[in-house]
This record gives structure tokens, sequence and C-alpha cells, in this order.
């Protein structure tokens, strides 16, 4: 794969990336505010609501970071993409062991780019 095409893989799985973190941090905010108006509706729901909360927490922080990591794979940042292969590999793993289908083509694809397309790789190694 020649340098632009491999910019322009980089560029589209970012974009992806950030896309789909950032409606995961909206889904977090939903969370954390939607536990409590579903717990006046259940019974014992006050247990519900705490645990919705902590689970909407975690989902910020953590597709915040995704966020923040996916703005610096388009800035061909070498940690990044470790790490971004890094749970993408996990990812593959785990939607290999549910077979959910398209979470093996989009973390399949995400590491086959990443790990062994030496255009991309070559993007993070030459300054």
């Amino acid at each position: 794969m020649d340098k632009k095409a491999a910019q322009t893989w980089v560029k589209v799985l970012s974009i992806i990336g950030i896309v789909v973190s950032a409606l995961s941090v909206i889904g977090g905010i939903i969370m954390v505010f939607g536990g409590s108006f579903l717990a006046s509706f259940l019974p014992g729901g006050e247990m519900f609501a705490g645990i919705a909360a902590v689970a909407g927490i975690v989902t910020i922080i953590l597709s915040g970071l995704f966020v923040w990591f996916h703005l610096l794979l388009m800035k061909y940042t070498n940690w990044a993409r470790i790490v971004l292969l890094v749970f993408s590999i996990l990812g593959f793993l785990g939607a290999l062991f549910s077979l959910n289908i398209l979470g093996i083509i989009w973390y399949g694809l995400f590491t086959y780019i990443f790990l062994f397309d030496k255009g991309v790789v070559g993007l993070y190694y030459k300054k």
C-alpha cells in the first residue's frame, strides 16, 4: 500500500473510532442520568441507579480515553497505535468467542491494518 492510501486508511479508521467513542460518551451520560429516572419506576431501584451511575462514569472515562487515543492515532503517534492494537486484539478475541460477526469484521480489519500492513506501519516509523 502506498503512503497516500495508508494515510487515508488511518484517517478513516480514526474518524470511525472517534465517532463511536463519542457516541459511547453520550451513552455513558445517559446511563448516569437515566438510571435514577428508571429507579423511580422499579422496586428497589436505588441499587439499580447506583450501578447505572458507576457504569456510566466508567463508560465516560474509557470512551474519553479512546477519543484521545484515536486523535493521537491521526497524528501517527506510535504508542497510541500499539495501545489501540492491544485493545483491538482483545476485542477481536471477545467478538470471536461471542460469535459477534460485526465485531469480528471491525476488530479484524483494524488489527490487520495496524499490525500487518507495511504501508500503515511505516507511517509510524518514518519521521
